[in-house]
């Protein structure tokens, strides 16, 4: 089977950062793809406005030790 090439497009959310991971899901039950990141979710399918379902929290992205980490790692979106 010959190699197939992979592409994507970078969509840039936020110029803040709010987790070390993202996840997708249908949050919202329409039919789009939407992200989560942290305490915030994106609506997909063009992901430009974003919505909080608890309080944001931003965290330094450079720092010593544990500074430059957030305490969310990961998020898994379940819908239903």
């Amino acid at each position: 089977m010959p190699p197939k090439t992979v592409t994507f497009d970078k969509v840039h959310l936020l110029d803040r950062y709010v987790s070390e991971g993202a996840s997708m899901g249908d949050i919202n039950m329409d039919g789009h793809m939407d992200i989560v990141a942290g305490p915030l979710w994106w609506k997909g399918p063009d992901f430009k406005k974003a919505y909080a379902y608890a309080p944001v929290k931003y965290f330094p992205i450079i720092g010593p030790g544990l500074e430059g980490y957030s305490t969310n790692f990961f998020y898994i979106p379940f819908t239903y």
